[in-house]
This record gives C-alpha cells, structure tokens and sequence, in this order.
C-alpha cells in the first residue's frame, strides 16, 4: 500500500555495531512500548535459511542505521532536526516490516510446499517493526512544531495502523488519512489516502461512500495502485446501480493494468472476467 513503495531506501549511516536480529527487535520493543517483542514462531535459523544474500546485506545496512539514529536521537539538537530523524526511523521501520513480511510468507510457503499444515501465516516477526514505526511518528506528532512534512507523518500513521489490523487501529488509520486530506490538499499523499479512505468503505458495503472517495483520489492524486483503484471504483458504481458507469471504469481499470505491465497481470485478467 505504499506509493514510493516505498521509495525509501536511503543510504545508510556509519556502522556502529552487528547486531542480531534478536537484540534488533528487543530494542524496538524497548523503544516502543506496547509493541511485540521478539518472539517468531519460525525459528531465527528457518528465517535466514530463505533470505537471500542481498537481503541479509540490507537488513544488517538498516539494523547499523537504525542503531545510529537513535544514538544522534540520545543528543541535544533542535526539534526540527529531531522530527526529520524520527521520520526517517518511520521510513526503514516500514523497509523492515516488508521485508520480513515477505520473508515469513517465504517461510510459510516453503513449510506447505514441504507438507506442513500451517493454516495461516505468523507475523510475530513483522509485527514488532509497526509499533516501532508508529512510535517514531507519535513522537514527531509530540514535538508540537510546524513541520513541512507532516503530511508524510500523517500517511504514515494511516499506514501503520491501518496494518496493525485490529479493528480499533483500523479506524484510526482511516482517521489519520481523514486529517491528511483536509489538512493537506496539495499533498502527494492524498491520491494514496483517498484510495484507503475508499477501501475502508468498501469493505463496510458503503459503496457510495468508497465511491466518493475513489474519484477524488483519482481525480487530486496519483496512486501507484491505480488499476486497482478503477477495479473497485467500477464495482462501486455496478453496487449502485450505474451499469453503463461500471462498464466504461471497468475497460480503464483493464487499461491501466495493461500499462502497468506484470504487476497487475492477475488484476487485468479479472477485471476482463468481470
């Protein structure tokens, strides 16, 4: 869910210490209280064994920044500098989360693939990266300061409660994405918003709601889910009733999956089905 992708991998500060990804996530629930710590269903040895070796490399550069970061965080230095590292810790905060998350649907994949009954996946590893990241945020938000890049603090709020999937943080999230758009209408964030805004309606059944927020997203923001923004718009007008509607944002949803090349392949040859 994330345009930039998020597009944030930065170049990482001084190395200071190797530290395992045990002591890592202690210290994130040291740093965030009231996140999980550490405590994987899949074993440290399992998780390694399915990470390539670029990606251990990246780990070990994000785990050195994140360690000097909040040693600089530890000094006396202005706000506004303190907002832009805690902004930062926010940004590798979700690297980390994806990347682990992807490496325990890996995991869980290989375990089926090997016979293994698992029925769902476990994001205790993952897990612990979220309430670190909406830690860094709530303490830019705890400055009290103007800050030119608030909206970004907002959508990353949005964005970590959004994933912390409860439905209390759920609805904080959809808040959170509230406040950007009409505290930030110029915003690059608010084509993403609206389009979480409108997959929460969604998945209330309040079509016209998600309708609404749909076409403002496209219409004020660029989204890198665009194709799928259509797919859903399409539906909410065939919900209510705008056939001829659905038709035509259904054909646009297939076009922008076309120019999208493999990422939405699945996505194109559905909204063809429908």
């Amino acid at each position: 869910m994330f345009q930039r992708s998020l597009a944030l991998n930065r170049s990482s500060l001084q190395r200071l210490a190797r530290t395992s990804m045990l002591a890592f996530a202690l210290a994130i629930g040291a740093a965030a209280p009231g996140a999980t710590a550490y405590a994987a269903a899949y074993p440290q040895s399992e998780l390694r064994q399915h990470e390539t070796s670029d990606e251990a490399k990246i780990r070990e550069l994000r785990d050195q920044e994140i360690n000097q970061l909040r040693i600089t965080l530890g000094r006396r230095m202005a706000n506004n500098r303190r907002a832009d590292l805690y902004l930062r810790l926010a940004e590798i905060y979700i690297e980390g989360y994806r990347a682990a998350y992807l490496l325990e649907g890996r995991v869980h994949e290989k375990r089926i693939e090997g016979g293994g009954r698992d029925p769902f996946i476990d994001h205790s590893y993952s897990k612990p990266f979220l309430g670190a990241g909406l830690r860094a945020c709530q303490d830019i938000l705890k400055l009290r300061i103007p800050f030119d890049k608030m909206d970004e603090v907002y959508y990353f709020l949005g964005f970590y409660n959004l994933e912390l999937g409860d439905a209390k943080s759920r609805e904080q999230g959809v808040r959170y994405f509230d406040e950007l758009t009409r505290r930030y209408p110029s915003s690059r964030f608010l084509g993403e918003a609206y389009k979480e805004m409108g997959d929460a309606a969604y998945g209330r059944s309040d079509f016209r709601r998600a309708q609404g927020y749909y076409e403002q997203g496209i219409a004020r923001g660029k989204s890198d889910a665009l194709p799928r923004v259509y797919h859903k718009l399409a539906w909410c007008y065939y919900r209510t009733k705008q056939f001829e509607r659905a038709v035509e944002t259904m054909k646009k949803a297939i076009s922008a999956s076309q120019s999208s090349g493999e990422k939405y392949l699945s996505l194109k040859e559905e909204a063809l089905r429908d």
